[in-house]
């Protein structure tokens, strides 16, 4: 079955004779149907597929990370992410510690 049209098709077919939608097109990540176009969406639903630029990943030594992924307000993915390298604050006199007095 076609998963476009849903019109019958025979087994190792690679195009659907009713609506020439290619067999072998990845699934749609929102309903399921293999009708995924070249653009990147599905025929059937409309949504457009997560691509890899809608996912980023840095690992930094030391334990420091980040994660960013495209929002569903806006077509491009525009978080901000800052990664910065702290040093611990120096102690000044008033918060050494005093001896105990007596």
């Amino acid at each position: 079955m076609c998963p476009l049209c849903e019109a019958p098709v025979a087994r190792g077919d690679s195009f659907c004779e009713a609506c020439g939608h290619p067999l072998a097109s990845p699934s749609c990540m929102s309903c399921g149907a293999a009708a995924v176009d070249a653009e990147g969406y599905c025929e059937r639903c409309g949504v457009r597929q997560p691509t890899a630029r809608d996912h980023a990943e840095s690992v930094l030594p030391h334990g420091a990370a980040a994660v960013t992924d495209r929002g569903l307000r806006r077509a491009r993915n525009e978080d901000a992410v800052t990664l910065l390298t702290l040093t611990p604050p120096r102690r000044t006199r008033s918060h050494q510690k005093r001896p105990p007095s007596r």
